[in-house]
C-alpha cells in the first residue's frame, strides 16, 4: 500500500512539476522594488519578471539590471537589499540570513509587505492625491496631527503663509486652559515639553493663528507624552528590531521597519524622520513612496504629501 501510495505521489509530481513547487517552504517574498528584475528557476524557459509580492524558493536565481533595487524578507523576518546589477543565486542569499528574527521584527515585516502590495499604484496614487487636495489649510503644520512624544524636546513646524507676518504658538491642556502662548516670525518653535509638566497620556491640543488675524489658523492637533510603563515596553521591542536589522545607517528597507513600528506606535514624529531617510536613501522605489505619502495622508499631513507628489509628478 506504501508503495503504491508512493508512485501515486510520484506520479503526480511528474504530471504537474508545478505543485512539486508550491510544497516547497519559500525562502524569500519581494518587499519592494525598482528598476529591471528578473527572476528564473527550473519550471520556467526563460527569464521573467519579478514584482512585490512574489515568492523566492529554493533553486531560484534573480536577475538585476543597471540601477535597480531590490528588497527582500526572508521566512524569518530578516531582510536584505539587493542593488548591484548581476545574476544571484537565491540559497546564497538565503544563508546570510539564517539567524532567527524577534517576534516583533518579523510582525514589522510581515506588516510592511501587506502594506507594500498594491494591486494597482497608479489608481492608488490618484486617489491619495484627491485626499491631499481636499485637505489642506490656510496654515498648513508640518507635524503630525496626533502624535505620542518620545523626546523631551519638541519642535513644532508649520508652512509659511505669504500673509502672515508673526505667528502664535498656542497649546492647550485637556481641561481647555492655555499653558503656551508663543509668537514667533519663523515657521517653527521649539520646547523643552519635560519643562511643561505634561502628564503622561493626557491629549494636549495645540494649533497655529496669526497675530494679525486669528482666523487665519491652522487646523487642531493632539500631543501626549509616552508614559513610563510603555516606553520601557517599546525600548525593548526597538532593541530587538534594531539587533536584528544591525545596520541601519543607509539602508532604505531598515529605515521602512522602523518608520512602520514607531507608525504602529502612534509615535509619528518618530516614524516621519525614518521614512523621511527612507526617502532620502531610495526615492524611487514606488512601494516605498506609496506608503510614506499613506503615513502622511494619515496622520494630516496635506502640505508635505502635496510636496512630495509634485516632486515624483504624481497628480
Amino acid at each position: 500500500m506504501n508503495r503504491l501510495l508512493s508512485l501515486a505521489v510520484l506520479a503526480g509530481l511528474m504530471l504537474f512539476p508545478e505543485s512539486n513547487l508550491l510544497a516547497q517552504k519559500w525562502l524569500f517574498t519581494v518587499i519592494a522594488s525598482s528598476g529591471r528584475i528578473l527572476y528564473s528557476n527550473k519550471s520556467l524557459s526563460q527569464w521573467t519578471d519579478l514584482t512585490t509580492g512574489n515568492k523566492l524558493f529554493p533553486g531560484d536565481s534573480i536577475k538585476l539590471e543597471t540601477d535597480s533595487y531590490l528588497g527582500l524578507c526572508y521566512q524569518n523576518g530578516r531582510t536584505i537589499e539587493v542593488t548591484k546589477p548581476g545574476a544571484y543565486f537565491v540559497d546564497n542569499l538565503a544563508k546570510k540570513l539564517v539567524a532567527e528574527n524577534s517576534s516583533v521584527t518579523k510582525r514589522m515585516t510581515d506588516y510592511l509587505i501587506n502594506e507594500m502590495i498594491i494591486k494597482n499604484k497608479t489608481k492608488e496614487m490618484k486617489n491619495i492625491a484627491g485626499v491631499v487636495r481636499q485637505n489642506l489649510t490656510y496654515i498648513d503644520k508640518d507635524f503630525p496631527a496626533s502624535a505620542v512624544l518620545v523626546d523631551s524636546l519638541v519642535t513644532f513646524k508649520w508652512f509659511p503663509v505669504r500673509e502672515v507676518n508673526t505667528y502664535v504658538l498656542e497649546i492647550q491642556n485637556p481641561e481647555r486652559k492655555t499653558i503656551v502662548l508663543e509668537q514667533t516670525k519663523d515657521t517653527s518653535i521649539q520646547l523643552n515639553i519635560e519643562q511643561l509638566n505634561f502628564e503622561p497620556d493626557n491629549c494636549y491640543d495645540w494649533f497655529v493663528f496669526s497675530a494679525e488675524d486669528s482666523s487665519v489658523s491652522s487646523d487642531t492637533s493632539c500631543i501626549k507624552v509616552i508614559t513610563k510603563a510603555r516606553y520601557e515596553e517599546m525600548q525593548d521591542s526597538l532593541k530587538d528590531i534594531l539587533s536584528d536589522l544591525r545596520d541601519t545607517s543607509e539602508s532604505p528597507l531598515n529605515q521602512m521597519i522602523l518608520a512602520t513600528f514607531y507608525e504602529n506606535n502612534n509615535m509619528s514624529l518618530k516614524a516621519l524622520e525614518h521614512y523621511q531617510k527612507a526617502m532620502q536613501y531610495s526615492g524611487q522605489v514606488e512601494e516605498y513612496k506609496k506608503k510614506y505619502l499613506l503615513f502622511l495622508t494619515k496622520f494630516g499631513l496635506f502640505r508635505r504629501a502635496q510636496i512630495m507628489m509634485q516632486k515624483w509628478n504624481i497628480y
